[in-house]
């Protein structure tokens, strides 16, 4: 669902969108699909693959007069996070969420600035410690992680 269905939706409206002269294309990933995030590999991995097609297809619609844009958030308080924390309580390493109204902002941001990338709350921090400090992340990661699963 988090890939294929972003994908087969992309596919059924972008020829619509190319037809009328532009549009629109908000896909959701994850700051997982950016971090190493364990507990959650194949949520991660389908996360990274959705950020990449997005980049992708951001570059292929950009003569069409079609954004597109990703958002990257961080956990996010939904009821998928409460059922992630009811089966394994340290599955997120006790952190909490932003609100949903959080992402909403940063895609509107986004749309509004002509950014592929969108970030809510402290996303855009985290990457660019994945980029530029990748060894300080890392570390820290590393803390949040219960002894015996490290």
């Amino acid at each position: 669902v988090n890939l294929f269905a972003a994908i087969r939706l992309c596919q059924a409206t972008v020829p619509l969108m190319q037809s009328t002269g532009g549009g629109q294309i908000i896909n959701v990933a994850s700051l997982a699909g950016i971090l190493p995030t364990p507990q959650l590999s194949v949520y991660a991995a389908s996360k990274a693959a959705l950020l990449a097609y997005s980049d992708v297809l951001a570059k292929e619609l950009k003569g069409d007069n079609i954004a597109v844009v990703c958002a990257c958030p961080p956990i996010v308080e939904t009821p998928m996070v409460d059922y992630m924390r009811e089966l394994s309580p340290t599955v997120l390493g006790g952190q909490r969420g932003i609100h949903p109204m959080g992402v909403v902002s940063a895609i509107e941001h986004a749309l509004e600035t002509g950014t592929f990338l969108a970030f809510p709350g402290q996303a855009k921090t985290v990457w660019r410690i994945k980029r530029f400090a990748p060894w300080f992340l890392e570390r820290q990661l590393n803390r949040l992680q219960p002894e015996n699963s490290r």
